[in-house]
C-alpha cells in the first residue's frame, strides 16, 4: 500500500489489501475489539461531504435514504438499503471483501461507525434493537454487544457456500427514524451533497443506478432532459441503459419519479425556495404539473404540506 496516499483525502486502496490491512492489525495490536474501537472513531470527516450532509438531516430516515443513495463514497464495495420492517426498519450492509469474507474487524467497524452516527445524530443515548450478521461468531461479540448496548445474533451454517461479502442487518424502531429533528438544516444538505456529486463524478464511482440518479439530480434544474441525454452522459447507448437499469431491478422514469418526490420535501422545508420555484428545479415544465404530481406522491398541495411542517416547527 502506498503510504503517500494517507495524505490524499480523496485517495483509495484496493479492497483485497485494507482486508489484509485489517488482519495484521488485530495481529500486531494484540486485541480482538480493535475493529470496535476503530468503528467508535468516526468523525465527520471520516465520509467527506457526506458526513456533514447526515448531520444536517431533517430526521434519521432523511439521513439513512442518503446513506443508502451515496453509500459508494464510503467504500464502493458495500451495498446499503433501508426499508421497513416488523412495524420499524431494517438497514442492511453488504460488506464485500474483495477475494475473501470481510475480516470480522472490518465488519465490527462499519457497525460501530454507523452505531456512531446515528447517536451523533438523535441521541447518544440511542440503542438498536437487535443486530443480524450472517457470519461466524466473533471474538469480538460481548465488545459489540457492549458498544450497541443490543443483542448480536450471529447466523451462519457451515452448509451455505463460502461467500465473498458478509451482510449485516440492523434493526431500528420507527419512532426514532421518523422523528423530526430540530438541527436539520435543508441548505447544508443542499451544499454538501452538492459536493458528494462533485467527487462521486470525479471518480466515475458507484453503481448504474446511483450514477444514473446523480446525473438526474444534476440535470433536474435544466429542466429540458431526456433519458437518451443521460445515456450519453454515461458513454453508452439508451437502449443499453435500459437493460442495464431493468437488470438492476428498475427504469429511468421509476427513479425521475422517485428523485423528484425526494427532492421535493427537501426544498419546500426550504424556504428560500417559493414553491412556484421548486417546481422548474425538479424539471416540471409548468407549476400545475408539479402540483398534481406532489398531490400524488403525497395526497396534499405543496402549499398544504409547507404550512404543515411550519406548524410543526413552531410546536
Amino acid at each position: 500500500m502506498d503510504l503517500e496516499l494517507l495524505e490524499d483525502p480523496d485517495a483509495r486502496y484496493p479492497t483485497t489489501a485494507i482486508q489484509e490491512l485489517w488482519r495484521r492489525s488485530v495481529n500486531a495490536v494484540g486485541d480482538d475489539n480493535f475493529g470496535v474501537d476503530v468503528g467508535m472513531q468516526w468523525s465527520p470527516t471520516t465520509f467527506h461531504a457526506l458526513g456533514f450532509a447526515w448531520l444536517a438531516s431533517s430526521s434519521m430516515k432523511d439521513g439513512l435514504t442518503r446513506l443508502v443513495r451515496y453509500s459508494s463514497m464510503v467504500n464502493d464495495c458495500l451495498r446499503t438499503s433501508f426499508g421497513t420492517y416488523q412495524g420499524g426498519y431494517v438497514i442492511k450492509l453488504s460488506l464485500m471483501g474483495g477475494e475473501a469474507k470481510p475480516h470480522y474487524a472490518s465488519t465490527d467497524a462499519s457497525i460501530a461507525a454507523l452505531i456512531k452516527m446515528i447517536r451523533l445524530l438523535v441521541s447518544e443515548t440511542y440503542s438498536p434493537e437487535s443486530i443480524r450478521i450472517h457470519d461466524t461468531p466473533s471474538p469480538s461479540r460481548l465488545a459489540l454487544e457492549s458498544y450497541a448496548r443490543c443483542a448480536i445474533e450471529y447466523s451462519y451454517s457451515s452448509s451455505m457456500p463460502v461467500d465473498t461479502c458478509c451482510d449485516v442487518e440492523m434493526i431500528v424502531d420507527a419512532n426514532t427514524v421518523e422523528r423530526k429533528l430540530p438541527y436539520g438544516n435543508p441548505s447544508l444538505v443542499e451544499i454538501n451533497e452538492a459536493l458528494v456529486l462533485k467527487y462521486l463524478q470525479a471518480l466515475n464511482l458507484g453503481t448504474l443506478v446511483e450514477q444514473v440518479s446523480n446525473q438526474i439530480v444534476r440535470c433536474l434544474p435544466e429542466g429540458s432532459f431526456s433519458e437518451r441525454d443521460i445515456a450519453k452522459q454515461l458513454n453508452m447507448s439508451e437502449r443499453t441503459l435500459q437493460r442495464k437499469l431493468l437488470e438492476s431491478g428498475t427504469s429511468y422514469s421509476v427513479l425521475l419519479n422517485d428523485l423528484r418526490k425526494e427532492l421535493s420535501v427537501k426544498y419546500l422545508a426550504n424556504l428560500k425556495f417559493a414553491i412556484g420555484e421548486i417546481g422548474y428545479l425538479l424539471g416540471f415544465s409548468e407549476q400545475a404539473n408539479f402540483s398534481r404530481a406532489f398531490k400524488r406522491w403525497y395526497q396534499q398541495s405543496p402549499t398544504d404540506y409547507r404550512q404543515k411542517i411550519a406548524g410543526l416547527a413552531k410546536a
